[in-house]
């Protein structure tokens, strides 16, 4: 399945993928409703709960995919507030945690998933990102995690330590890291 964030109409969208041909194919209840401005999507690893970032509600608006119909819906928990203007969306792999960067708040919000997908804020979120982050990556194995950051001329990465039980981020020694000019998105493998 793949699902898109959609700005223009303020929905998402789903899609089947064609096992044969790699095409995509509507889902059943293909779009569905969300808050003002969406930015960024992130799922958990199972693919039954992702959640959908706005910059001018500044929250996080969880779905739900019914795993034998492929239908997507939105939860019925409100809307999690994040800081202001959220952009980007992270998990980590064990499905345990989201980062939500939050450009006007120059943060990182940390969330730890719970049933249903609810979001409860990780002890000591937001987590300082040194201004403006806009992209956020964990790396494979859940360990760390690397955000971009444009504030001002300044293009860095800063990186930090995942604590493996509560998700709260201590920034590394060296951190932030030049960057080339006005990074946004970022991947790790």
């Amino acid at each position: 399945m793949i699902v898109v964030v959609n700005q223009g109409d303020e929905t998402v969208g789903a899609f089947r993928l064609d096992a044969r041909t790699g095409g995509l194919l509507p889902a059943t209840a293909a779009t569905q409703p969300t808050d003002a401005n969406p930015y960024a999507i992130a799922a958990d690893p199972n693919g039954r709960w992702f959640w959908v970032t706005h910059g001018d509600a500044s929250d996080v608006v969880i779905f739900r995919r019914d795993l034998v119909s492929n239908v997507i819906e939105r939860a019925a928990a409100a809307p999690v507030a994040t800081g202001e203007y959220a952009v980007g969306a992270s998990i980590d792999p064990s499905g345990r945690f989201l980062y939500v960067m939050t450009m006007v708040a120059d943060a990182v919000a940390a969330f730890a998933i719970g049933d249903g997908g609810t979001l409860t804020p990780v002890e000591g979120s937001p987590f300082a990102a040194g201004g403006r982050p806009s992209g956020g990556a964990v790396d494979p194995r859940g360990r760390h995690f690397y955000a971009t950051i444009a504030n001002n001329g300044s293009a860095t990465i800063s990186a930090y330590r995942i604590d493996a039980r509560s998700g709260a981020l201590s920034e590394l020694p060296g951190s932030p890291y030049a960057a080339g000019k006005g990074p946004f998105g970022i991947a790790v493998f």
